[in-house]
């Protein structure tokens, strides 16, 4: 079963556009204009300009899926999978991070953040707890593992999935 990820700020979809659609059309068309190697345009330009769209395709990759016992998050170029058996669900809830900053992801190990509050990937908490990330809104579902580490989701209805993994997990 499919999870519905909350969109992606205003913030955010401008800063993508900008940064891998824009920036790469310019580097690619300011080469064409000054630089009279053609070569130096095909080898260096374009496929720093391709490069550099294709990251920004990856923060479309987006999406959370429950089959069996299996929670799936695809997170930009990273997948994560876990049995929901190793969830704590009795500490698991729906928050905002606005309201709870203490919550939110301190470290980036091995992800990246966008301006407007997109996280995706692996990170740190507060306490120094890992903490895998798929954040697009303030408005995320905590789930803290048996292990100590954490995931935060950003879903456009959360506690459809929360009460589902209680379902489950009672049956």
């Amino acid at each position: 079963m499919q999870y519905e990820i909350a969109p992606l700020s205003k913030a955010t979809q401008i800063f993508i556009m900008v940064l891998f659609v824009l920036v790469p059309v310019g580097l690619v068309s300011m080469t064409v204009i000054t630089v009279n190697d053609q070569q130096l345009t095909w080898k260096v330009a374009w496929p720093v300009a391709v490069i550099m769209f294709l990251i920004g395709l990856a923060c479309l990759r987006r999406g959370v899926a429950l089959e069996g016992e299996t929670l799936q998050i695809k997170a930009a170029m990273y997948t994560h999978q876990v049995n929901i058996r190793e969830i704590n669900l009795e500490q698991a809830k729906v928050l905002d991070l606005q309201e709870q900053p203490a919550a939110r992801p301190k470290w980036r190990t091995n992800g990246y953040s966008l301006p407007g509050g997109f996280n995706a990937g692996y990170y740190r908490g507060q306490q120094k707890q890992k903490m895998f990330c798929l954040v697009t809104a303030s408005k995320v579902l905590r789930l803290p593992m048996l292990n100590g580490d954490e995931i935060l989701l950003s879903l456009e209805q959360p506690q459809i999935l929360l009460d589902r993994l209680h379902h489950i997990t009672r049956s």
